[in-house]
Order: structure tokens, then C-alpha cells, then sequence
């Protein structure tokens, strides 16, 4: 088989047995689709059949060409993906694209904004109480402080790390994460898996988080197994505070204008309910 006839056997032909679940347009996740997303996609292919000859012939056409992720992304993300019409396997009339290149888009943003964006301007705390919520940021060698009723948050959250929220009224499921200690112990339960004794000859180490990159940290969301049940707390607001980026879009993915243009209108959608309910 080539690699169209790969896909259609051992992709597509997935996506249409948990129809209508998968396409749902106001989906959510199902009984039928639960079981995908605490699995891999390497894993997925494996059980339908699939030798690791084809699985490294579809590993570059992964997601559109990103390649390399398929032992580690949720397979209910991909599934969903392969499934909608910005899969390329699927590609219709849909597609569009900005004329005369994309960086028109944040052109017009400057354009339109002017007076309104604050360049070279690094949010450093971002706070609320019952009143209203605060912003500082860092430019030219001080701090400045923006007072508002409300804050939309689009920082990835692989960046919004370096931000102090201690102030900021979040709960649980915003601001879990491992220690050092926690991220040795992962390490060492999985290498055990296939070098049995690691654990018992562990004398000492270290670990070191790559992707702590100042403001962006990353590319784009990849969503691993069990991502779908953060969905629901990664978009809710947290009292004044609300979240958007293509990280926080109602679709399992990322890395995607549409993505983070759909988060911004639910945002909006937000401010505007919170607005109305807010008058006497």
C-alpha cells in the first residue's frame, strides 16, 4: 500500500466507525471516544494492524507534515483532526488563504490597534480581587500597572509560568504541576519499563525543563493523552480573569489561526455575558 492507502486503512477508516460521535459539531467526549485519548497514536495504529514499517511511512504525515509526535500525542486529538476538514487527506473548496501573505493579518491588527498595543511591554503579575483585576508589565527598565474590569490571558502556558499569579485567584486545575523531585520519579518509572533495575541502581540526578523559553516556550499546543479531560478547566474563567489562544480553542489541537481566532470569539462571548449580568 502507499501512504494514501495507509491512511484510508488504518486512519479514516477509524474516523468513520465512531461516527457520528467523533464529528459531532457540538461534540464532547463520548464513552466511544474516551478510551482514545489516554492512548497514544502509535498505539491506536499498532492495535488496528499496522507493522512499524507503515507507522514510520504515516509518521511525517502526521498532523500535516509536523512528524515525530506520534508516541506521544493523544490519539482522540489526531482522530478528531484526520476527521474535520482541515485534515489534508480531506482538503476541499473550505481552504482559504490571506491574500498577499500572512502577515497582513497582524498588519491590520497594528494598524487598527494603534495607540492600544504597548511594544517591548513584558506582563509580569497579573492579579484580581472582588473590584477589579490589574496587569503589570515591565518596560524600559520599570514597571507599569493597567487596571480593567476584566483580562483576557492568550500567554501559552508553557510561558505564563514566568508570570507571578499568586495574586490572581486561580484554581487547582490552572496551577498544578511536578516538582523536580516528581519529574526524577516519572523519569525512572518509565525507564523501568524497559530497563528493568533502573530504579534500584538510581544513585542521583537531575532534570532540566527545555522548553522554558521566555513569552512563547513552544510552538503550539500538542495535546497528549488525557488532554481532553483538562479541556473543560484550560478555557473556564477564573472569576475576572478569562483565557484564549489557540491552546484554550474547543477543538483538541493547536497550532492553527482559526484555533485562536474561535478562542478570541468565546472570550468576547464571556465579557459580554459577564457585562450584562454585572448591571444592576
Amino acid at each position: 500500500m502507499d501512504v494514501a492507502q495507509l491512511m484510508d486503512t488504518y486512519v479514516q477508516s477509524l474516523c468513520q466507525e465512531l461516527q457520528p460521535d467523533l464529528d459531532a459539531a457540538n461534540w464532547e467526549v463520548t464513552e466511544r471516544l474516551a478510551p482514545y485519548d489516554r492512548r497514544s497514536v502509535a498505539e491506536v495504529l499498532r492495535d488496528r494492524g499496522a507493522s512499524e514499517a507503515a507507522i514510520g511511512l504515516l509518521d511525517p504525515f502526521f498532523l500535516e507534515m509536523r512528524g515525530g509526535d506520534l508516541q506521544s500525542a493523544s490519539a482522540l486529538s489526531w482522530l478528531r483532526y484526520e476527521s474535520s476538514g482541515h485534515s489534508m487527506i480531506k482538503a476541499g473548496t473550505s481552504w482559504s488563504k490571506i491574500k498577499g501573505g500572512t502577515d497582513r493579518l497582524p498588519a491590520a491588527f497594528a494598524d487598527r490597534l494603534k495607540g492600544h498595543i504597548h511594544y517591548r511591554s513584558s506582563v509580569v503579575r497579573v492579579q484580581q480581587d472582588d473590584d477589579g483585576a490589574r496587569v503589570t508589565a515591565a518596560a524600559q527598565g520599570g514597571l507599569r500597572t493597567f487596571e480593567a474590569d476584566r483580562v483576557v490571558v492568550t500567554v501559552p502556558f508553557s510561558a505564563i509560568r514566568h508570570i507571578d499569579l499568586s495574586d490572581a485567584r486561580l484554581s487547582r486545575a490552572k496551577s498544578a504541576a511536578m516538582s523536580e523531585e516528581e519529574r526524577l520519579r516519572f523519569t525512572l518509572d518509565h525507564l523501568e519499563t524497559f530497563l528493568p533495575g533502573a530504579n534500584e541502581h538510581f544513585e542521583t540526578g537531575t532534570s532540566v525543563v527545555w522548553d522554558r523559553a521566555p513569552h512563547i516556550e513552544g510552538a503550539y499546543l500538542l495535546p497528549e493523552p488525557h488532554h481532553a479531560e483538562l479541556m473543560p478547566a484550560v478555557r473556564a474563567p477564573e472569576g475576572r480573569i478569562h483565557f484564549a489562544g489557540e491552546h484554550t480553542s474547543f477543538e483538541p489541537n493547536g497550532g492553527a489561526m482559526t484555533f485562536a481566532f474561535e478562542s478570541a470569539a468565546r472570550a468576547l462571548l464571556e465579557l459580554g455575558l459577564a457585562e450584562a449580568t454585572a448591571q444592576p
